[in-house]
């Protein structure tokens, strides 16, 4: 009945994942200037400094740690002594090898636990029209990396940044809370 009546191109998914990508970059420059002030005031605050985490708790002196995903905690101990209990919750990993951030909410190798919150900065990025929080997969340096974690600390209210290196890059996390046990 409507044959030939639509032309309809079909992709693949890793060309729609391209496309998408690109898009990040695509912000009129009243929203370019909300977006760079925004980035450039979490940047200058202390809990974004880099460090900032490991000297306030002093993780440093705790030479051991594991990540527990199921429980989204981190675990810094030194000996048989006192432990360092942070919960987390990823924000997204930086590949080294493909200059690519990821965010978490796309990434479903990572246990649930780990990822249940971060939704909500995809949906402070919809709100705000700000694509780099939409995109699941983007071309990221360094710097791209730490600006996604500090702003997924502001939108969820956490109290810091940290992240843990891998074979191909880094996994960013912020920190929700931190407890000393015994």
């Amino acid at each position: 009945m409507n044959e030939g009546e639509v032309e309809i191109d079909v992709i693949c998914g890793h060309c729609y994942e391209g496309a998408m990508a690109q898009s990040i970059t695509c912000l009129d420059d009243a929203r370019q200037a909300e977006w760079t002030h925004y980035l450039e005031t979490l940047r200058k605050a202390e809990w974004a400094q880099p460090g900032a985490m490991t000297d306030v708790f002093g993780l440093r002196n705790y030479p051991v740690w594991d990540c527990y995903q199921r429980s989204a905690q981190l675990v810094f101990i030194h000996g048989d002594h006192l432990q360092i209990v942070a919960d987390v919750e990823f924000v997204g990993t930086h590949s080294t090898d493909s200059n690519t951030w990821t965010w978490s909410w796309a990434n479903f190798d990572l246990l649930e636990p780990v990822r249940s919150r971060i939704a909500a900065v995809r949906d402070f990025g919809e709100q705000r029209a700000y694509p780099r929080l939409t995109v699941p997969t983007w071309r990221a340096d360094h710097q791209d990396a730490k600006d996604m974690t500090v702003v997924a600390a502001d939108v969820l209210r956490g109290i810091g940044c940290f992240a843990i290196k891998t074979d191909g890059g880094y996994h960013h996390m912020v920190v929700m809370s931190v407890k000393r046990r015994e």
